[in-house]
């Protein structure tokens, strides 16, 4: 009974990995013209609040309501309302983007500890709220170059081809 067992765990990795080749190209390195980092749009984000993760890594910027369904893990971070915190926006616009757009003084933003208490985070909230938020892409491979140092590790994906990918980031505007 356990030969038929094994042959077919063996023959299920097989498989599985046979299909996992046709549904991703690995030697795709994208066109050479892409951009470092893009501007989107501009989003309204309720309650906002920034936290910091030492086990996880970086800044983010979600929403109250969004915090609360933190569980301590990774996927938190990837869920589609909880976004990088852009600190500095020139430093992450592509150098021939510089004239294009003006931030204002790094946002206008105060940031104070919140009253929220939640294990392995820090919390911040705005002392005036953000109108709105600028939303970019910045590439994975680019901003995982940019923003790490000795005591801070922003890399929120491993992935060979982070090349490929894009993080959203946030810049805020306060009043």
């Amino acid at each position: 009974m356990k030969k038929p067992t094994k042959a077919l765990c063996i023959f299920s990795v097989l498989f599985f990995s046979a299909c996992n080749r046709n549904l991703v190209d690995s030697n795709f390195t994208g066109k050479s013209d892409y951009k470092t980092g893009y501007i989107v749009d501009s989003i309204r984000i309720e309650d906002p609040v920034r936290i910091e993760s030492l086990k996880y890594g970086g800044m983010y910027i979600t929403s109250k309501s969004t915090l609360s369904s933190f569980r301590n893990n990774r996927n938190f971070f990837l869920r589609p309302d909880v976004f990088i915190f852009g600190d500095d926006f020139y430093r992450d616009l592509p150098l021939n983007d510089y004239q294009k757009y003006k931030y204002p003084d790094y946002g206008n933003c105060i940031l104070v500890k919140s009253d929220i208490k939640i294990k392995g985070l820090a919390i911040y909230e705005f002392q005036n709220k953000p109108c709105f938020f600028i939303l970019g892409l910045i590439n994975a491979k680019y901003y995982n170059k940019k923003h790490n140092s000795f005591d801070i590790k922003s890399n929120i994906i491993c992935n060979k081809n982070e090349s490929l990918i894009y993080y959203k980031v946030v810049y805020p505007l306060c009043k």
